[in-house]
């Protein structure tokens, strides 16, 4: 408890979890266009908030209580990237 997780997808993506719910709503859009083409604007709305959601809520939340709890999460933050899953930058 209270130590950072670089195991696994975590060394990949802070939050893997987050990853793999935006990928989900996006998924739904593409079969929702896939099933009626002329939907595939208005339905944008979807996946769009959720991603903003992601990315502009609960990352930066989750970010700074890391911060705070936990010695050495700035240098992890550095190098790992925070939704998509990527190589980490060497330290």
């Amino acid at each position: 408890p209270g130590e950072i997780v670089n195991t696994g997808l975590w060394k990949y993506s802070r939050h893997p979890n987050y990853f793999g719910e935006v990928s989900f709503w996006w998924g739904l859009w593409l079969f929702g266009v896939a099933s009626d083409p002329a939907s595939a604007l208005w339905t944008l709305a979807g996946p769009v908030a959720m991603t903003g959601l992601f990315l502009f809520i609960s990352v930066p939340m989750l970010d700074k209580r890391s911060l705070e709890r936990r010695p050495g999460y700035a240098e992890h933050r550095r190098r790992v990237s925070a939704l998509i899953p990527w190589f980490p930058k060497r330290a």
